[in-house]
């Protein structure tokens, strides 16, 4: 039997691994193949076609030399540095309180030029270097015992190579795997094994999973630390390897009993939730107190965070910042970076935050670096400074970065303004996660087109038409729904562009459809056959009606609405009525009617004229019924074209908006009114239709009383007597129907009784800002309260306010953890605007967002408030100022107008949504 390795093809005869490429060895069977004639033989010593002698060839793998590795010719171990070594023949890790000993003694021997003792003292110092020059020093005496000839020393410059020292040592992986691989040859053990596992899960030059899994195993097999390390992250990771949570746990928490600090955190981050694994944050909070115990600074960071957002424990502010502090000073800079946000935020210490927030930056922190610009931008106004860090924080795609430096470009802070730049800056945020970042951009877009909207509207007023239909048109067709209305106008109108109703109308539809209210009326006036320069829409009440309905819904003035909608309903009107008797048309004697007649929204209908005459204490049923229509006789039941005493009737079709006829004209002959000898006393009724439907509409009415007699059945004029006469009653023939319409109705609304308006508990609210409090930020968040409540009482003293109330009160699916409202205001009835109180260091708690969500969910508005902070300066009635050249700050009052101006902010935020 033969070991061969798979990967290159190299024979051993002992071993498990391969040194050339660490690959791992396979035994094979080698063949029986005569030189001579090639033939294969089972067994036998000759070959049978030609009698030489067999030899052994492995028929799958070629035949290798040895290893190229240079042979070492290494020392032997001094009997007088065998307490240095463990019981597996290892330099041993020294205990703290037996490290200043042991590194005198070695560094006697170490003088006298002992290749072990430098070898044994430069591993000391390497394993504990805190600065360059130790790990310089522990370098040189590392390389000055592997010349002499130290084996040790030969296999942990390895390492070196490994993790790379520059400027000492350039990282070399392969010469590093080299000399593991010889450490493992000779020791077969598991801390060579635990060293190449590492190399192969981690270099990304020798990455390779299977042989990572192969030799964890081993080191695992012989309980080494590293071993489990490894193994636990190839499982975690599914690298090489199905993906197992559990079993990473498992191994994890082997490395974690034989003290490992690594596997406590990484026990801790799996007990945060992972894949198979139910989140447990007390188990969380207890791995990583166990890490920290073992003086790890990730750990005391991770037990800060624990104790910052209350997370496996009770929230505790100042030991978060204990534990921060610890690990800061050991070098972490996350650490760094929370220190110095809990000095900004929650002692108000700019000096020690910005201290920290450097350290952490100049380290290469993003998140410091960004913060520390805000620091700059907003508190010693130093933009220059403050660009510089954003940029930096930039480079490693800090997505706040890149909207604090939108906002300088938007604002031109430290920069020239440059709108476009500013929105690439907004859009990259956004992508990388900043969820205002968008809505900063689409503010800051519609803030300046709205100048430029603006701006066009004083073109249009000062007559130059062409310059302002231009500023509309390019901002349209990017999709400004203010823009696009104007120019669907100015199109309509022909103001600086040529006349095209069809475009308009299309651009109108588009404003109107992004909610442009001034759109939708301009839509409901071409609907209803507005005139533009002599052109017009053909009349669609139904289309204009919808286009006020939804004006109205997105809070159009009524007033306007309900004057458009006033012409969506059809009317006539009948006026300047004159009688000339006595006229003659072909012979017969009558009297001619005069009047002017106006039809307004009739486009398209059928308007009927119908004149009667109606006999004093006569029938009048037949009022009821136009002219030319179909009519039936009450007493005799007979039916007849026209209704009885219908003397005219005319069907007329209005073919604008408002169609008038100034001298509308038609003739009666006296003969139909009377036919015998006699005197009457009639009224003459004229009454016009809408005919349009199946029942028609009365739309108006005018009533002419008169007298007519005879004297003889020649019917000449002198022997005709018509007169008018004067109205002896107010009681009319004829009522026409008042005109109603239902867009809207503008009665208000009937005011609450002042008992039913819930009020705020002023005293009781006074006494809690007054009461003492174990943390700072609880008597922060008390007192802003106060000073809210007093802004509603002065700026808002009719308001329906309600003081804590709990989101569930009207969304039933919020936990009962989630932050109780301070202020909720209601319209009738109805919330629809919370104010709500935060500290700057809690805003982003998950039991104050799942408040603001809940609220967003039911459409009530969210105002947040900051109690402390820099952007409190009006709550807490002072501000921090930057002594000039230096540093420091110091207190300084704040003035009366901006305590108004943020009481005004407030008001009106608060208004928006009453």
């Amino acid at each position: 039997m033969k070991l061969v390795c798979p990967d290159c093809g190299r024979q051993y005869e002992s071993g498990k691994f391969c040194l050339e490429c660490g690959g791992k060895l396979k035994e094979v069977t080698p063949e029986l193949v005569c030189p001579s004639c090639g033939y294969k033989a089972k067994s036998g010593k000759f070959c049978p076609e030609c009698g030489t002698k067999l030899t052994e060839q492995i028929a799958t793998v070629e035949e290798t030399s040895n290893p190229k590795s240079v042979e070492h010719t290494f020392n032997e171990k001094d009997p007088r540095f065998a307490k240095y070594y463990d019981k597996k023949g290892f330099p041993r890790t020294i205990p703290q309180e037996e490290r200043n000993v042991t590194i005198e003694e070695l560094t006697l021997f170490a003088n006298q030029d002992i290749a072990e003792a430098k070898m044994l003292l430069g591993y000391i110092l390497m394993s504990n270097a805190k600065n360059e020059d130790t790990a310089f020093k522990a370098f040189n005496l590392l390389k000055e015992a592997e010349e002499a000839g130290d084996k040790f020393a030969y296999y942990l410059i390895g390492y070196f190579y490994y993790m790379g020292a520059e400027p000492l040592l350039e990282q070399d992986h392969s010469e590093a795997e080299k000399r593991m691989l010889e450490y493992y040859k000779e020791y077969e053990n598991g801390d060579a094994a635990q060293l190449l596992a590492e190399l192969y899960a981690f270099s990304t030059e020798k990455c390779d999973y299977k042989k990572a899994l192969d030799y964890a195993t081993i080191a695992a097999e012989d309980d080494e630390c590293g071993g489990y390390l490894v193994l636990g992250s190839l499982y975690l990771n599914g690298w090489g390897i199905e993906k197992d949570v559990n079993k990473a746990l498992e191994n994890y928490k082997m490395a974690a009993a034989l003290g490992d600090e690594t596997a406590m955190n990484q026990i801790g981050i799996i007990y945060m939730g992972n894949e198979g694994i139910d989140e447990n944050p007390e188990q969380s909070f207890y791995w990583f107190n166990e890490a920290s115990k073992k003086n790890s600074a990730v750990g005391m960071y991770n037990l800060g965070y624990c104790y910052k957002n209350g997370y496996g424990t009770e929230t505790d502010i100042e030991q978060a910042a204990e534990w921060f502090k610890k690990a800061a000073e050991q070098g972490y800079v996350d650490a760094m970076c929370d220190l110095g946000e809990y000095y900004q935020e929650n002692l108000v210490d700019f000096n020690k935050a910005k201290m920290w927030y450097l350290k952490a930056a100049e380290l290469g922190n993003a998140e410091a670096q960004n913060k520390l610009g805000v620091l700059y931008a907003d508190i010693e106004n130093d933009y220059k400074e403050a660009i510089k860090w954003y940029k930096k924080a930039m480079e490693q795609d800090n997505p706040w970065a890149y909207r604090n430096l939108g906002i300088c470009y938007r604002e031109g802070n430290g920069v020239k303004k440059n709108l476009k730049k500013a929105e690439e800056l907004f859009s990259k945020a956004s992508e990388l996660g900043i969820e205002d970042a968008i809505d900063i951009k689409e503010d800051m877009i519609s803030s300046q087109e709205d100048e430029d909207i603006n701006m066009a509207n004083s073109l249009l007023d000062e007559g130059k038409q062409k310059e302002a239909v231009a500023i509309y048109k390019e901002l349209a067709k990017k999709g400004n729904a203010r823009a696009q209305g104007n120019y669907g106008n100015c199109l309509l109108n022909a103001w600086g562009v040529k006349q095209n109703l069809k475009e308009g109308i299309v651009w109108l539809e588009k404003s109107a459809n992004q909610d442009n209210e001034w759109a939708c009326l301009r839509l409901a006036e071409a609907y209803l056959g507005w005139d533009y320069r002599g052109k017009s829409l053909q009349y669609d009440a139904e289309k204009a009606k919808e286009c006020l309905s939804k004006a109205l819904s997105l809070g159009a003035d009524p007033e306007e609405v309900n004057h458009l909608a006033l012409m969506t309903v059809p009317s006539v009107e009948l006026s300047n009525i004159q009688i000339n008797k006595n006229v003659k048309e072909k012979s017969v004697l009558g009297f001619e009617v005069v009047l002017k007649m106006v039809a307004s929204r009739m486009i398209g209908r059928k308007l009927n004229l119908s004149a009667y005459c109606i006999p004093k204490n006569g029938d009048t049923s037949c009022l009821k019924t136009p002219g030319g229509r179909k009519y039936m006789n009450p007493a005799t039941k007979e039916v007849t074209r026209s209704p009885q005493n219908c003397l005219y009737s005319e069907i007329c079709k209005p073919r604008l908006s408002s169609t008038v006829w100034a001298d509308y004209k038609f003739f009666i002959p006296y003969a139909d009114i009377l036919n015998h000898k006699a005197k009457w006393e009639e009224t003459l009724v004229l009454i016009a239709w809408d005919q349009t439907n199946k029942k028609p509409e009365l739309l108006a009415c005018e009533e002419i009383p008169f007298s007519i007699s005879c004297t003889t059945h020649t019917f000449r004029s002198n022997e005709w007597d018509f007169t008018l006469l004067s109205p002896k009653s107010k009681k009319r023939l004829v009522t026409v129907p008042k005109k109603t319409f239902s867009i809207v109705t503008t009665t208000p609304p009937q005011k609450r009784e002042q008992s039913e308006i819930a009020k705020l508990p002023l005293n009781e609210i006074k006494k809690a800002a007054n009461a003492s409090y174990p943390k700072e930020s609880l008597k922060s968040l008390a007192v802003a309260t106060l000073k809210i409540a007093e802004v509603i009482e002065e700026r808002l003293p009719n308001a329906d306010v309600s003081y804590m109330v709990h989101p569930s009160e009207f969304d039933s699916s919020v936990n009962k953890e989630a932050l109780p409202i301070h202020f909720l205001f209601k319209k009738d009835g109805t919330p629809v605007v919370a104010v709500v109180a935060v500290t700057s260091n809690g805003y982003n708690a998950t039991h104050v967002i799942e408040t603001a969500d809940a609220c967003k969910k039911n459409g009530i508005g969210y105002v947040r408030v900051f109690a402390d902070g820099y952007y409190a300066d009006w709550i807490q009635g002072w501000k921090l100022k930057s002594l000039s050249k230096s540093p420091w700050f110091v207190k300084e009052p704040v003035s009366q107008e901006t305590i108004d101006f943020c009481k005004g902010w407030l008001v009106d935020r608060i208004s928006e949504y009453l």
